[in-house]
């Protein structure tokens, strides 16, 4: 677990990284969610990179990928990664959240912390973390920092997969959020159906951290909020790498396609991996994924 501050990454043979985990209030009430910060230590950092984990996942899954980017850079990074409330070192009813706009509401708080110093800023985000980047970027542009420059998303939640088409869906959802915003629905998928890696599908069935359900009203919140954004792609302003696997079964892969193909052809870039799962950056290939992302943000 979290130590503060934690002691070196021990296979580091130049970089020593230095690990922080510390609170911020939620607007959620009486909650707060978790940031977990990584730097090298003694050494100035000259850019961020701020992390958002997917549904009932959490921050410190994607370390060793945290401390990977630090040891390739020198330190020029540093990583800031965001357990949302409900996840993760966050407090909160596990797997749920109030509304959607907490989660970007307390995101885009995290950035104007940040902005005091002024460094270029990445934002990152894996499945439902990428839909809370986009919903900041789209429903919030007013409140999003100068400083905010590239955009990463591993297979955003833009369409969630599983239910495309179920009849009668969004009156299903409702009716259950109005009345049992709290109940407990069981995961649909097993580590199995999110990597082709064995090591990956047994990582995130044990991880004390990650529940075995989500809240009717999350599943509820992160369907409407992908929808309010599907049609929104031409107005974003940034550039954007999308990070897409072939076998996703979370997520809609062809509705990413067809929102990414909204932005401006010179801001975008779209990357498609074979033989992977919707865990892309943990499966067996993830160095690779991880020097794509490295390589086009030295490119910015």
């Amino acid at each position: 677990m979290w130590t503060q501050p934690a002691k070196a990454n021990k296979a580091s043979k130049h970089v020593e990284v230095e690990k922080n985990v510390y609170h911020m209030p939620s607007t959620q009430k009486d909650s707060r969610f978790a940031v977990l910060s990584f730097k090298a230590k003694g050494i100035e950092s000259k850019e961020r990179l701020v992390f958002i984990h997917g549904a009932v996942s959490h921050g410190s899954r994607h370390a060793d990928m945290f401390e990977w980017i630090i040891e390739k850079t020198k330190g020029r990074i540093e990583v800031f990664a965001l357990d949302m409330v409900g996840h993760g070192l966050a407090s909160g009813p596990r797997g749920h959240v109030d509304k959607f706009t907490h989660f970007v509401d307390d995101t885009l708080s995290f950035l104007d912390v940040m902005n005091s110093v002024d460094k270029p800023t990445h934002l990152m985000g894996h499945s439902m973390g990428g839909l809370i980047i986009l919903q900041a970027l789209l429903m919030f542009q007013h409140r999003v920092p100068t400083h905010v420059k590239g955009i990463i998303l591993s297979n955003p939640c833009i369409r969630p997969h599983q239910i495309v088409d179920v009849p009668k869906l969004e009156d299903l959802m409702n009716g259950l959020a109005d009345y049992l915003p709290t109940f407990r629905l069981p995961r649909i998928h097993k580590g199995g159906d999110l990597a082709y890696s064995s090591l990956a599908a047994n990582s995130f069935e044990t991880d004390p951290l990650i529940p075995r359900f989500i809240t009717a009203q999350l599943a509820r919140e992160i369907w409407f909020a992908s929808q309010e954004i599907r049609s929104l792609s031409y107005f974003l302003n940034h550039s954007v790498l999308f990070l897409l696997s072939d076998s996703d079964q979370v997520v809609d892969r062809e509705a990413t396609s067809l929102f990414a193909r909204g932005i401006d052809k010179q801001k975008v870039k779209l990357i498609e991996y074979n033989h992977t799962k919707h865990e892309l950056l943990h499966e067996t290939q993830k160095n690779s994924v991880w020097q794509d992302i490295l390589t086009w943000l030295e490119q910015l």
